[in-house]
């Protein structure tokens, strides 16, 4: 892997430019203030340009430490404020429709979107205009041990870049091994399509899915070789989630599954109206019916099926097996499987890292491990990287090197915790 900074053929000066007066990240908060300030610093300490929307619904008392928060640091930013009732989409929708930049994406108020990554992302798109779409690595972090050093867990979302040239074709591959769309950096007028087409959805899944579907039949999504977000680790308890994933939704309601899938099935229709060659609304029908039938099949493989049917035999519900950890595994482990295996003899992901370790910590000539995590430490604080981030299963789609991860430690080090 390159340097985090290293943008290709494309002029430093010009992506910096493009950053500047061609992108604006749009960041949600919602009582939050601590998370809020974090990341705000995070940014200012990147030396973020850009022009950033801050959409705040929090209590009024929030909202006013969150406009010192804003004053305080020297970003471009504008304070919108919403009404604490106000739904979350509503006010994302709004947000994103306020963009006046030819880029924009969104990042939550607890994420770190990486600044190596985002002019890679900007690069990407000015240098592909068939590109609807650009993003790089996603990863889990947080203090799971303690509040000052940072636990780099799990590599979240890697696949390669869609560039098929038929836009059924590039949504078969996003469905196929479906990892989300919804934090990278779009052309503006495909996430306020999306925003739009999203209003018709009620469900979080369908709203997710369509915030992926939308771009890939727009254009194609690229993933640039670079880690591009730091996605905070779930404070809560996901278990209480209701119809966001497609087994625990089939598994509690069925009809309504399919009822939602229905309007979500018409508004693909139409973004696919005019696209080439031309086919009849029926046609295109089919080939939605195809391709997301493999999505929810792959969602519930023999295994997969066993369980569900042996613990419903049982006489317990969805709720009560959901969060079964031989399931969640099991489902893990499918969506990994469309991802080719490393070589025997691979330069696996460990051996490519082990020389940025204290010496002994990773063995250089095979890889291997012998305790988890392995820990750098740098003037700031300690770093534990986990297994499920230096994945050697993912090794064949991973562009990263003992450099990316010196890279990622130097730029985490400008997060407070405090």
């Amino acid at each position: 892997m390159s340097s985090m900074n290293d943008i290709g053929p494309m002029s430093s000066q010009r992506i910096s430019a493009i950053v500047k007066d061609g992108y604006t990240l749009v960041m949600p908060t919602y009582n939050r203030v601590e998370d809020l300030r974090r990341n705000l610093l995070f940014q200012d300490a990147q030396g973020l340009t850009a022009r950033v929307l801050v959409l705040d619904s929090s209590r009024p008392d929030i909202k006013e430490r969150n406009k010192r928060t804003i004053n305080s640091v020297g970003l471009d930013i504008e304070h919108l404020t919403y009404d604490p009732a106000t739904h979350p989409f509503d006010k994302f929708a709004d947000g994103i429709n306020r963009v006046r930049t030819p880029y924009a994406s969104l990042c939550a108020d607890d994420d770190l979107l990486l600044m190596g990554g985002l002019r890679a992302s900007l690069a990407a798109l000015a240098r592909e205009p068939a590109a609807a779409v650009a993003h790089g690595y996603y990863f889990l972090f947080g203090h799971l041990q303690d509040t000052t050093n940072i636990d780099i867990t799990t590599m979240l979302y890697a696949s390669p870049s869609i560039d098929d040239d038929e836009p059924h074709l590039r949504l078969r591959t996003l469905m196929r091994s479906y990892q989300a769309l919804t934090y990278g950096v779009f052309r503006t007028p495909v996430i306020q399509e999306l925003y739009r087409s999203m209003g018709n959805l009620q469900s979080l899944m369908l709203r997710e899915l369509i915030s992926g579907a939308i771009p890939v039949l727009r254009g194609k999504s690229l993933r640039v070789p670079e880690l591009y977000m730091a996605r905070a680790h779930a404070t809560g308890d996901d278990s209480g989630r209701k119809r966001w994933h497609p087994l625990e939704w089939f598994m509690r309601d069925a009809p309504g599954l399919m009822a939602e899938y229905a309007e979500y099935r018409r508004l693909l229709i139409n973004a696919l109206a005019d696209s080439k060659p031309a086919r009849p609304a029926e046609q295109h029908g089919r080939l939605i019916d195809a391709i997301h039938a493999g999505y929810l099949f792959k969602h519930m493989p023999p295994r997969v099926q066993d369980y569900v049917i042996k613990e419903e035999l049982a006489g317990r519900g969805i709720d009560d097996y959901w969060s079964d950890q031989p399931l969640q595994q099991a489902l893990v482990e499918e969506h990994n499987s469309e991802f080719k295996p490393p070589e025997k003899d691979a330069f696996v992901l460990t051996r490519r890292v082990a020389d940025y370790f204290p010496a002994g910590v990773i063995d250089s000539a095979t890889g291997s491990v012998g305790f988890w995590p392995v820990v750098t430490r740098s003037q700031v604080r300690d770093y534990r990287f986990y297994g499920s981030f230096l994945d050697n299963s993912l090794s064949s789609i991973l562009d990263i090197d003992g450099p990316a991860i010196r890279e990622l430690v130097n730029t985490l080090d400008l997060y407070v915790t405090d």
